[in-house]
């Protein structure tokens, strides 16, 4: 199987379990893949990346705002694990 093949596929997986492009570019980067076709597939993609880590996070947290700072530190902790921006973590807190 080709590079861009095995990377398309991977892409696919990654996104179906709503892990962000730093989490999908990790596990690419895990198979040896070059880390030049992995940037150059997730700059072709069309995904709305806070889209998706508002779906994350409202699958496994809910759709509440954070209570507290408590919550909130963890809500942040889990959408990094799992690859989203900074950016995108922190609209999705807030926008609810």
């Amino acid at each position: 199987m080709n590079d861009e093949r095995l990377i398309e596929r991977e892409i696919e997986k990654q996104l179906l379990k709503r892990h962000g492009r730093a989490k999908i570019k990790q596990e690419i980067r895990k198979q040896g893949i070059d880390a030049l076709l992995i940037e150059q597939a997730l700059e072709d993609l069309d995904v709305d990346w806070f889209g998706l880590c508002l779906e994350a996070k409202q699958n496994k947290l809910g759709e509440a705002k954070p209570k507290d700072r408590q919550e909130k530190r963890k809500m942040i902790r889990y959408l990094q694990y799992r690859g989203h921006a900074m950016a995108c973590i922190l609209e999705s807190l807030s926008d609810l």
